[in-house]
């Protein structure tokens, strides 16, 4: 019979495994221990080891029937290999689509974002445009202002300037053929 040691005290460390499980903590069990709890288990199974030709005979009728179970499992685990490696082939194929039509789905976007930049950069560019005088104008409203000769000469030193004179809203200077 064991006595209980008395309460540990916090100021000193724990010497023994009674006082480490008394102060509450998890100790594995001693070497004394151990032997206690193999004898007991020994001493439980003692009447089925006690007939050696039973305990063979019962372990070759154990090694007969997974005998006969092991081809049925090898088997089983082949089926099942086959069938995992059928749905990871499934399973990639169609991560796969669903990563290229992603894929073309971004390039759409891109595009599309591409055309609205561009399609707005020539509007501006065409207001722009717009709103500047053209070269014949500009000529035209130079030979309404110096005279046909001026222009004529303008136009002899600068032959690209040559083109059609459009009529605009905006133009302040005299229209032809009016009187000045």
């Amino acid at each position: 019979m064991t006595t209980t040691p008395p309460a540990p005290d916090r100021d000193r460390p724990l010497s023994t495994q009674e006082e480490a499980r008394a102060a509450g903590l998890d100790v594995a069990p001693s070497p004394a221990e151990l032997r206690v709890i193999a004898e007991s288990i020994v001493s439980s199974w003692g009447d089925r080891w006690a007939e050696p030709d039973d305990l063979v005979a019962s372990v070759a009728d154990s090694g007969a029937q997974l005998a006969r179970a092991v081809p049925l499992v090898l088997a089983e685990v082949d089926r099942l290999r086959a069938e995992v490696s059928s749905l990871s082939d499934e399973l990639t194929g169609r991560s796969l689509a669903l990563y290229e039509e992603e894929l073309d789905t971004a390039r759409l976007r891109l595009a599309l974002a591409s055309a609205q930049r561009g399609r707005r950069e020539l509007r501006a560019r065409v207001a722009e445009l717009e709103a500047r005088p053209t070269v014949g104008y500009a000529v035209w409203c130079v030979e309404q202002s110096l005279g046909d000769e001026a222009a004529q000469h303008l136009l002899n030193l600068n032959p690209e300037l040559a083109g059609p004179t459009p009529a605009s809203p905006d133009c302040t200077c005299p229209t032809p053929g009016a009187a000045s």
